[in-house]
Formats: C-alpha cells, sequence, structure tokens
C-alpha cells in the first residue's frame, strides 16, 4: 500500500483517516509531521516522525446514513465494493476484512 500511495505523493498525504484498522501499515503512507486518526480503539499506532495518532469513536445517526445512503443513489457518492456475500457468509466477510488488503467495502445482503 505504501508504494502505491508514494508513487502520487512522494513524501506521504497530509492525513489519514484508518477506518478499518490498518495502524502502522497506514501510517507509513503519512508524510512527517502528518495526522492519523482511527476510528478503531484498538489500532491506534505509536507516535512516529512527529505524526501522534488519535482515534475518534462513531455512533449510529439514522439521518445521516439516511443522507449517504441518498447520496449514493443520486450518484453523488460513489462507494467501492469490493465483495457481496449473503449475510449468512458474515464469518467469510469478516475474515476478508481482517485479512486486509481489500479495494473497497464487503456488502452483506439479506
Amino acid at each position: 500500500m505504501e508504494a502505491e500511495v508514494r508513487e502520487t505523493w512522494q513524501d506521504g498525504v497530509d492525513a489519514c483517516l484508518d477506518t478499518v484498522g490498518l495502524a502502522a501499515g497506514a501510517l507509513v503512507c503519512v508524510r512527517d509531521g502528518g495526522a492519523f486518526v482511527t476510528t478503531v480503539p484498538w489500532a491506534v499506532p505509536d507516535a512516529a516522525r512527529g505524526i501522534v495518532p488519535g482515534t475518534v469513536q462513531v455512533q449510529p445517526d439514522a439521518g445521516a446514513t439516511a443522507e449517504l445512503a441518498e447520496s449514493v443513489a443520486a450518484g453523488v457518492l460513489t462507494v467501492r465494493i469490493a465483495e457481496t456475500l449473503p449475510l449468512e457468509r458474515f464469518r467469510d466477510a469478516y475474515t476478508h476484512l481482517k485479512s486486509g488488503g481489500l479495494r473497497g467495502k464487503v456488502v452483506l445482503t439479506p
């Protein structure tokens, strides 16, 4: 991942919001002195190169979720889907997420 990021941003990106728990694997993509925040409390990497990682907690918000869904439906917001699985295969979905390397979200369907 670092090599791919640095092909476009040689010095690294200014900031990273890690929503999947990549931790140090994503921190290496941030420029010295940049910003790093994760939504995964157990995946906060150690401070390095002037970057002091932080964490944020999110709470369910039905209204905001509806707005996001409307934006997706209208084509304003695109979501990269890596895989779609039936709900009964949620364990497979979790295994794929945990192994990393996915380029997109895993969607569970009824």
